[in-house]
């Protein structure tokens, strides 16, 4: 079998279906071993369709990555004859020059599963001088301004626009392309037949094909699968589990019914997080402004400071019980022992660690009260030693009474 005749295929039509014309691979000249002959596809595809007579409704299946667009116009000014007799069906890729192909009146069919891909024409151009070189671009700049009309006029753009999508190498898929008026989407009642299941390998051949494009095509070409039996267990166990909580969901019920009776109730338990982190939030603004002005108040230190935060913050009781003793030391300190005086006696029997935390402060502002006398301020040092249990550390001091000789 010929190369052109990979390329172009035509299945003959029966009893009152249309005729099915498959065009495939890359656009441009082929070399036919059956004839040993050079052939250029648009002569091919117009010699087939002169075969058929006015008015024979023609499918024609496309699926490829562009090539020569000198062919793919010559392709295009034949179907464009027969445009009210073609309907084209976008079998995975109408890409480069091959997005061109469809005239303007013919209808394209674009699945899901297809992709339509626009950019600026190539050109080669070998042992050029300067003049070569800016004919060269100047063949460029023409190609690109009629492969911008033709899309323009398929999709309802300025040539403008298309220009610059065409400079970004833009990338449609199937729902893109419907989205702005490449294609439309296939009919119900119509099989459209695929011609390839091949794996999107063309993606490498050109630049800036978006990773989420990929993924999409190839999810899309995957056939639709039924639920498996985990996941109608699945179902299961979570109908059970909600009419456990006082929601009556059908046994037979589907995921949309299951939401719509769900997300009422997960938006009422989000209201619910949302008022009680506010008062959890006015509860710790409220505790660190008082421990704050105790530190400043020298009623309790920085280290104290942290460990009431986290009795304040943690739940209502623990915010009243810290109120109380920053209430209780307050007080401590606004009646000042007299001058002389002992500490009040404290049993750390049965102390707890924050009574016995803040009895180490009170030590602490009756040591370095400079107004009391050097005994209550050693009897003060002696006990905040001994609730900090290094009393076995130290040795009592011995009065020795010196003898005169």
């Amino acid at each position: 079998m010929s190369k052109l005749s990979k390329f172009f295929k035509v299945i003959a039509a029966t009893g009152d279906q249309p005729v099915i014309v498959q065009i495939r691979g890359l656009i441009g000249d082929s070399f036919d071993d059956a004839t040993w002959t050079i052939k250029n596809t648009g002569d091919e595809v117009r010699s087939q369709l002169a075969s058929y007579a006015i008015g024979t409704k023609i499918k024609v299946l496309v699926d490829t990555e562009g090539g020569s667009m000198q062919c793919a116009l010559g392709i295009r000014n034949a179907f464009d004859e027969r445009a009210e007799d073609l309907t084209f069906y976008n079998c995975g890729y109408m890409a480069s020059s091959g997005a061109i192909l469809p005239p303007t009146k013919s209808k394209v069919i674009c699945p899901d599963a297809s992709f339509v891909m626009i950019h600026k024409p190539y050109s080669d151009v070998y042992a050029a001088n300067d003049d070569d070189l800016e004919s060269a671009l100047a063949a460029l700049r023409a190609h690109n301004d009629v492969y911008a009309g033709i899309i323009a006029d398929r999709i309802g753009k300025t040539k403008d626009e298309v220009l610059a999508l065409m400079k970004a190498t833009t990338w449609w898929t199937g729902e893109q392309a419907r989205a702005i008026g490449y294609g439309c989407a296939p009919e119900a009642d119509e099989e459209i037949e695929e011609i390839t299941a091949r794996v999107p390998q063309i993606f490498a051949r050109y630049k800036n094909v978006p990773e989420q494009l990929q993924k999409k095509i190839t999810a899309a070409m995957q056939p639709p699968t039924k639920p498996q039996p985990t996941q109608e267990k699945s179902m299961k166990m979570i109908i059970a589990a909600l009419v456990a909580h006082g929601i009556s969901v059908a046994a037979d019920a589907s995921e949309e019914t299951i939401l719509a009776q769900i997300n009422p109730v997960l938006a009422e338990n989000k209201r619910l997080k949302e008022d009680n982190q506010k008062h959890l939030d006015a509860r710790k603004s409220r505790i660190a402004a008082l421990l704050d002005t105790a530190v400043t108040d020298t009623i309790i230190t920085d280290a104290r400071k942290t460990s009431l935060l986290a009795l304040g913050t943690s739940s209502a009781e623990g915010e009243t019980e810290v109120i109380a003793q920053i209430g209780e030391l307050r007080t401590a300190k606004a009646v000042k022992a007299p001058r002389g005086a002992a500490p009040a006696k404290f049993v750390a029997a049965n102390a707890t660690a924050e009574e016995v935390q803040a009895r180490i402060e009170e030590l602490q502002c009756v040591i370095h009260d400079s107004k009391l006398s050097p005994a209550v301020r050693a009897a003060a040092t002696r006990e905040s030693i001994d609730l900090r249990g290094y009393g076995k550390l130290v040795k009592p001091v011995e009065t020795v009474t010196a003898g005169r000789n």
